[in-house]
């Protein structure tokens, strides 16, 4: 997709065609209904994005239980997909608590199979979930543990910062944090908040609308300059070694989520 460069915050309900046969599956945890939905909706990065996130739970559910050594990022991606989906569900007014439950449920174990980064970084999305869920005294409490001397200098420390600060309604430390992940790496900012629902509760904030505009100006009036495609990374994402995640080939008619 060529144009002039223009940076938009795209929450949820303008990020492109997601049906509501698509809202009504996650809303119901049918991700196999999801997942068929998507596939036949018009293509859009917002649509690429869930399917992403429902194809990875899916197969994961039809895997084997991870090996000790990939434990730890397997856990910390499910997580990081369940999260997305709960965003996604409130970003659209509606409830998805099992999404978050689950979300709790991997980060948890992840953080006891990680080394202290680890354990710091599943610490900081625990925090962001939490105030997502409006839990924000909990939220704070988990944040205020957080060793943010081991998260200095990384995009994904600065994306998680940007998220947690966010969740609560921290303004101007959700737009520094934003910031740091611009100056790192501008067009995978951008890309993400193409995107997310991240910052849904705060898109309206004029402070946040105005501070993203300033990202909008191209370095040069001499003529226009064309963006590059809108990425497909999901925001928050954790890869595995290969980079990609692969749904699988088969599904169950009615899925059953393994509890491990």
């Amino acid at each position: 997709m060529l144009g002039l460069i223009l940076l938009v915050f795209v929450s949820s309900a303008n990020a492109g065609p997601v049906s509501p046969a698509v809202v009504e599956a996650f809303a119901n945890d049918d991700l196999e209904v999801a997942i068929q939905a998507l596939r036949a909706s018009a293509d859009c990065p917002k649509g690429r994005h869930l399917l992403r996130q429902a194809s990875r739970i899916v197969a994961f559910e039809a895997s084997e239980e991870p090996e000790r050594t990939t434990a730890h990022q397997t856990w910390r991606s499910i997580g990081v997909a369940y999260h997305n989906l709960y965003l996604f569900l409130k970003a659209q007014g509606r409830t998805g608590e099992a999404f978050a439950d689950e979300a709790h449920r991997y980060y948890k174990k992840a953080r006891r199979k990680g080394t202290k980064l680890h354990k710091a970084e599943c610490d900081l999305l625990l925090a962001s979930l939490l105030g997502a869920q409006g839990e924000i005294q909990k939220a704070n409490k988990k944040f205020s543990k957080v060793d943010l001397k081991l998260l200095k200098g990384g995009y994904e420390a600065a994306e998680y910062r940007a998220t947690y600060h966010a969740a609560v309604d921290e303004i101007d430390e959700a737009i520094a944090a934003l910031d740091e992940a611009y100056a790192l790496d501008p067009e995978r900012t951008r890309m993400w908040l193409a995107i997310t629902d991240d910052f849904a509760s705060i898109a309206g904030d004029t402070r946040f609308s105005q501070h993203l505009a300033t990202w909008q100006k191209p370095a040069s009036t001499s003529g226009p300059t064309l963006s590059p495609p809108l990425s497909t990374a999901p925001c928050l994402e954790v890869r595995d070694a290969s980079g990609l995640i692969k749904p699988a080939t088969s599904m169950p008619s009615k899925r059953r989520r393994k509890r491990r």
